[in-house]
């Protein structure tokens, strides 16, 4: 009963995931110039992986961000605590929190690049930014 329940979480997962990378369009070629792009089926791999093996945070990153600091941007990224379990949910919540800034670009999943250390069950994030004109 456990795996029939794991699969449906496993399939809701992968269907929304689906979803979003088909509503980020073109916005990879946008995040290009930082070296922030990562194919949408590797990315929902890593996620998966991730928060089904418990991963923790190791490292939290944030690119093109010039007008807000790091500290500004981790507040707003409440959820996501370098230290703490990696958990999906976590990173949609705090993607929306920080989505709030009115001088920024929403944020979403094309933003983001995750890395997995496998040995050590470590994710590393960076999250990328664009900042809106003047």
């Amino acid at each position: 009963m456990a795996d029939l329940s794991l699969e449906c979480y496993r399939s809701i997962t992968n269907r929304t995931l689906a979803l979003e990378a088909y509503a980020a369009g073109t916005r990879s070629t946008e995040n290009a110039r930082f070296g922030c792009t990562q194919a949408v089926a590797d990315q929902a791999a890593l996620i998966r992986e991730a928060e089904v093996n418990n991963y923790t945070i190791r490292l939290l990153e944030f690119v093109g961000n010039e007008r807000f600091s790091d500290g500004v941007l981790r507040k707003r990224m409440s959820f996501l605590q370098e230290g703490e379990k990696f958990r999906r949910s976590s990173l949609v919540r705090s993607l929306a929190n920080v989505s709030r800034l009115k001088t920024i670009h929403p944020v979403r999943f094309s933003d983001v690049v995750l890395h997995l250390e496998e040995s050590d069950k470590l994710v590393d994030m960076v999250i990328c930014f664009r900042e809106k004109k003047k």
